[in-house]
């Protein structure tokens, strides 16, 4: 079981401000997985790495597209990054189909 979960551990590194109270409730909303957190006085940024299992992907997804434009990751190939891009481009072409309909 252990050998499993090692090799379905996955991690997604973001970086942001710690505007309004940011760095609190991202700590909190990802208190059910292990994560590291470190800050960087120069450039005044948090960089919070979180490790999850494969299976949680969708879950980890989900709860940081709620952190919108407020987040960035370090990473863009990362699955958890390319998983978001996909979804709002998604929600884009929805958007941007409903506009053409309601302009007739």
């Amino acid at each position: 079981f252990r050998t499993y979960v090692q090799e379905s551990k996955e991690n997604v590194v973001i970086w942001f401000y710690d505007i309004n109270n940011l760095t609190d409730r991202l700590l909190t909303e990802f208190s059910p997985w292990e994560k590291t957190c470190e800050y960087f006085e120069d450039s005044r940024k948090f960089k919070l790495t979180i490790y999850y299992q494969k299976y949680d992907e969708l879950d980890v997804v989900i709860r940081l597209m709620g952190y919108g434009a407020n987040i960035q990751f370090e990473d863009k190939e990362q699955s958890v990054a390319k998983e978001i891009l996909c979804r709002l481009e998604r929600q884009r072409d929805i958007s941007n189909d409903r506009d053409i309909i309601t302009e007739r």
